[in-house]
């Protein structure tokens, strides 16, 4: 099927919720059709156009281009302006290729660029994702190091950054450090069930990444056994600082909110629930019995904290 097909029917273009506010469904699809007509005029090959996220690949290099930010623009601006708009916004995304393999040469200027996304286990990527550099902190997640240029990221490929010499733990030390804490535009406090505290941490990319760095950069949702966490997308994260052994509660009632903004939003990441204590992270067993039931329990290890403080 040809790229356009795709275009034919306006309802086959799904406005993800998120934007639902912002622009139209129509509108939405127009300006999809414009955004993948200029990376078809220039050869860029597109893989996915899901979640307003325009996923391409350049010389063998993965780039995710979010529409958020060109969304907010474009509503701005008067429709016959639309096309000049979101041409000159992807001109200047141009291809950063020699800037990256500058970066992979050069450790010193790579090193404040570093940044992390944690992504779906099942992400596709234009290569195999083993290819690139990433590690397993969430259970079903990958954790990827990636360089941030130009509104851009880039992801590592781990035969690119041999030259650096530099042990890739501290490499995930260095890019979770930079995680850019301006991103988080708003950590909402709410309760749950009049007793659960439950903070919501919303940014366009980097509220997941956070949340690997609770113990520096938000010490309130670090409780005496731990966080319950939950990262449905890249921009949206749940904390939740353990106090009461009733947790399981609060877990169940969050359960569907959760599901919401993963089935909703853009850059689903997952919908599972996690437990972290002393830089371990377990997610919490949950076996879906139906379409909207499932039955989620405690990690074992956790109940034995509980009886053992």
């Amino acid at each position: 099927m040809g790229m356009f097909d795709l275009f034919k029917k306006k309802k086959e273009i799904q406005l993800p919720e998120a934007y639902a506010s912002l622009i139209s469904a129509i509108d939405y699809a127009d300006v999809m059709e414009i955004a993948v007509r200029y990376h078809q005029e220039r050869q860029i090959t597109v893989i996915s156009t899901d979640h307003g996220d325009i996923h391409v690949t350049i010389d063998g290099q993965d780039q995710h281009r979010y529409l958020d930010n060109l969304l907010r623009r474009i509503t701005q601006s008067p429709k016959e302006e639309w096309q000049k708009i979101i041409y000159a916004h992807f001109d200047r995304l141009k291809d950063n290729s020699p800037a990256i393999k500058f970066f992979q040469k050069d450790f010193e200027h790579a090193s404040p660029l570093l940044r992390v996304l944690i992504k779906n286990e099942d992400i596709e990527l234009a290569q195999d994702s083993s290819m690139f550099l990433s590690r397993c902190d969430f259970p079903g997640t990958l954790t990827f190091i990636v360089i941030e240029f130009e509104n851009q990221f880039s992801y590592l490929p781990v035969k690119d950054i041999q030259e650096w010499g530099i042990p890739i733990d501290e490499l995930f030390d260095i890019a979770i450090g930079n995680t850019p804490a301006e991103e988080i535009t708003s950590v909402t406090e709410g309760t749950i069930l009049d007793k659960f505290p439950i903070f919501l941490f919303l940014s366009g990319d980097f509220s997941a990444s956070l949340m690997l760095d609770l113990q520096n950069r938000a010490p309130f949702v670090v409780g005496t056994y731990g966080s319950i966490i939950a990262i449905p997308t890249k921009g949206t994260a749940f904390a939740h600082p353990i106090e009461d052994k009733n947790v399981l509660d609060m877990v169940v009632e969050l359960l569907p909110t959760v599901e919401k903004f993963y089935y909703e939003d853009p850059g689903q990441i997952t919908n599972n629930f996690y437990w972290s204590y002393n830089g371990l992270i377990q997610a919490l067993p949950l076996v879906r019995t139906g379409e909207t039931t499932a039955n989620i329990k405690l990690p074992d290890r956790l109940i034995s904290l509980f009886d053992s403080l």
